[in-house]
């Protein structure tokens, strides 16, 4: 059963037996790699559907249910079922009742209740439009409660795997100077990969290829090293 002790006990292996299972490391370099790999992509195991909202002329902000596991906005649309056009997540927008037109950004707000905010102010619409929005979730950490359980429990399917647990070995050569670890250059801004460094971003781009469709249909451009 694919385990995140399973790819712990499989780098331990490659890195001559030293202690990467030690309690005070081991959840570090499983939850360090499980955290890469959960932030690489909009994976479609990580992100989920908020609620349709409705637009309503001249009102900024729209109540929301509340998302525990909300990390940020992934993608948002306004449609009114024929036409369809993107709306930019944007990290925050000022509350205004001055500045009106067809929206063009929006904002998640945190508090009680969770809000969407748009801007400029939605006006004029004789056919309110929906607001379709996807978010990041925040991923479920490791620990030693679920370690041993399948690491497919936590949404990622288990023929990716293997990439989990090439991280993992990343992590266990760090933590033992392992001169296979490689390491990362930069020119004119663009990084170069070596060694098990090189490994991780290969097959990292690997699953993004694979998923490629999925991200086209949350109308993104996911680049390929």
């Amino acid at each position: 059963m694919p385990t995140p002790q399973a790819a712990l006990d499989y780098a331990k292996r490659f890195v001559g037996q030293l202690p990467v299972d030690d309690a005070a490391i081991k959840l570090r370099v499983l939850n360090d790699a499980h955290a890469k790999l959960w932030m690489a992509a909009p994976w479609r195991w990580t992100v989920e559907s908020l609620e349709v909202v409705t637009v309503v002329n001249d009102q900024q902000e729209y109540d929301l249910e509340e998302h525990e596991d909300f990390l940020f906005l992934v993608s948002s649309k306004i449609t009114d079922g024929e036409s369809i056009h993107d709306l930019i997540p944007c990290s925050t927008l000022p509350v205004t009742d001055v500045f009106k037109g067809l929206p063009r950004q929006v904002q998640y707000v945190k508090g009680e209740p969770d809000k969407l905010r748009l801007f400029p102010v939605p006006t004029g619409y004789s056919n309110p439009p929906k607001i379709l929005s996807v978010y990041k979730r925040k991923l479920t950490p490791l620990s030693e409660e679920n370690i041993d359980e399948d690491y497919s429990n936590l949404g990622i399917p288990d023929e990716w795997f293997w990439v989990y647990q090439e991280i993992v070995l990343l992590k266990a050569m760090q933590f033992a100077h392992d001169p296979r670890l490689g390491g990362v250059t930069y020119s004119e801004d663009k990084a170069a990969y070596t060694g098990q460094h090189g490994v991780v971003e290969a097959v990292i781009d690997e699953m993004r290829r694979a998923e490629e469709k999925f991200f086209d249909s949350l109308g993104m451009v996911v680049t390929h090293e």
